[in-house]
């Protein structure tokens, strides 16, 4: 019936011809593309989170009561990253976190994950460093993509040079810095554990903001020797007193933006050895021949407490910064770098600085929520995600931190 209304001119003949090849190539396409790239093309919003919770859900099941899940969570992360795509695991990732709350502090699985996605398609590693999230997970997703195209190719030089040309050059740019930081693990990968010629590169770099970064990255590299391990370089430490008293010693031979470097990268070890007590931190902090070096490790010291499971209440998140009781500028920088902290691991962490800022001194509560709201709106433009995550805010301060 249809065919008979239609005029099958030559003309017309030739308008068929390259609808039926335009289907045909569209299939093909559509059939050969990855299925990350037909999930973000093809697939609604709303399908999509379902698809994220319902992977969520069985990653969950399947870790479940294993010893030590983070383990079972890389290898479940490898298969879905490899199937769907960096995306989907990325996502998937965030649902999960609804599941299993400890992965909020989400760091070396989103390392993995970037790894796995960037040794899938290795030419894509500059598309996926503009398109990473380095606000979350404290950077976690830069420096699996870093590590996995730099740290694996013995051919690559990383000097002072080639430091801003990967990282770029500012360092008040969170990714800038986060990026110059990795470096600093790989640049001692590359000089195959030896700290002093490690240190040297980074003493070439011009910005002492982003130097200062690339020390802290060699030194907490020969701290805890996670690449250095994974290269065949090294052995991974026993994280006991004689390591804490053998680091410590070490960065007593450095001073300026050296020692501060080396300083930051004691705040890890002080917090796992004294069990995240923020006293015994910070007396081991302030033995640094300097109070600047003292000061920032203790600062960085405060950014690992606010996102450790033993800080999930009120006293002791509140007490993190009362080591500075009597010094105002310090106790409100403190409490700041606390609140960053949880917003750059994850935004699910809102709620602890929602505890922080309502349990304060009342005349400090004002700014410490204008604060929250700051960093909040400048990681997600979501009023309602906001919304959400200032909930148990009072009525008084929730304008503050939804920063609507």
């Amino acid at each position: 019936m249809i065919f008979k209304k239609f005029n099958f001119s030559p003309k017309n003949l030739f308008i068929i011809f390259d609808v039926l090849i335009f289907g045909i190539l569209l299939l093909v396409l559509v059939s050969d593309a990855p299925a990350s790239f037909l999930s973000d093309k093809f697939i609604s919003p709303k399908d999509l989170k379902s698809q994220y919770e319902s992977a969520a859900i069985k990653m969950a099941s399947n870790c479940k009561g294993t010893s030590g899940k983070e383990p079972c969570y890389i290898k479940e992360f490898n298969s879905v990253t490899r199937e769907k795509g960096f995306t989907f695991a990325e996502n998937t990732l965030y649902a999960l976190q609804n599941f299993d709350p400890a992965l909020r502090h989400c760091h070396v699985i989103s390392h993995e994950i970037s790894k796995i996605a960037t040794r899938a398609n290795p030419s894509l590693w500059q598309d996926l460093i503009a398109s990473v999230n380095v606000d979350t997970c404290g950077g976690g997703f830069l420096h699996g993509i870093l590590e996995a195209h730099i740290g694996d190719d013995p051919d690559f030089t990383i000097n002072d040079q080639t430091v801003p040309e990967i990282c770029g050059n500012d360092y008040r740019v969170h990714k800038d810095r986060s990026c110059t930081h990795l470096l600093g693990h790989l640049i001692l990968v590359q000089e195959e554990g030896d700290v002093e010629k490690g240190a040297a590169v980074c003493s070439q770099i011009n910005d002492a903001n982003l130097s200062e970064e690339c020390y802290t990255g060699v030194f907490m590299e020969d701290s805890f020797k996670t690449s250095l391990f994974d290269h065949g370089l090294a052995e991974l430490p026993v994280r006991d007193e004689a390591r804490m008293i053998r680091q410590t010693q070490r960065c007593l031979k450095y001073t300026g933006v050296a020692g501060n470097g080396c300083w930051i990268d004691l705040a890890e070890i002080y917090n796992e050895f004294y069990n995240y007590d923020p006293l015994k931190v910070y007396e081991s902090c302030y033995k640094a021949p300097a109070g600047q070096m003292g000061q920032k490790c203790y600062l960085k010291a405060a950014i690992l407490m606010a996102v450790s499971p033993n800080y999930d209440n009120v006293e002791n998140m509140v007490g993190i910064c009362e080591v500075y009781d009597g010094q105002p500028a310090l106790y409100q920088k403190c409490n700041y770098f606390a609140l960053s902290a949880l917003t750059h691991y994850s935004i699910k962490f809102t709620s602890r600085g929602v505890k922080l800022c309502s349990n304060i001194a009342e005349s400090d509560r004002r700014s410490c929520f204008e604060e929250l709201g700051r960093q909040l709106k400048a990681l997600t433009p979501d009023i309602k995600e906001r919304e959400d995550a200032c909930a148990g805010t009072s009525e008084r301060y929730m304008y503050l931190c939804v920063a609507g």
